[in-house]
């Protein structure tokens, strides 16, 4: 597996809008660098159908799907169970799918790309970088 960067829905909206410079970002790496999660595509999809724009938007989700590598969730859920049991221990939580996303950019050791890091920087060892820049 090639890829570097696992990013997360944010990024992929903010792509779409073509917002906050993340185009940008994303043609400064290879499409072989990039991967995205099953459960960014079911957030990305549910997108779509709450949309006035369905076809527009399940063509953008479609355009990811076919053209970026796609990771099962399969693959993390032990790494998902077991960061999940250390976060409930320390009192902290995390949403589910959020958790998900974290795992699988864990357990095939790539860096999450989001906006949402205070979603993710209480779950220990996950590489984190923001791609999108506000002030532009």
């Amino acid at each position: 597996m090639a890829a570097k960067f696992l990013i997360d829905t944010n990024i992929w909206i903010h792509y779409f809008k073509k917002k906050y410079g993340v185009g940008d970002k994303m043609a400064l790496v290879s499409a072989d660098d990039i991967a995205v999660s099953e459960i960014t595509i079911a957030e990305l999809t549910f997108g779509a159908y709450h949309s006035s724009n369905f076809f527009k938007h399940i063509k953008e989700v479609y355009d990811v799907r076919d053209n970026f590598l796609l990771l099962p969730i399969s693959n993390s859920l032990d790494e998902y169970g077991r960061i999940r049991n250390k976060m409930c221990r320390q009192g902290l939580s995390v949403e589910n799918f959020d958790l998900l996303i974290a795992a699988t950019a864990l357990h095939y050791g790539l860096i999450l790309v989001t906006e949402n890091i205070k979603h993710f920087d209480a779950i220990p060892d996950l590489r984190i970088e923001n791609w999108a820049n506000r002030m532009l």
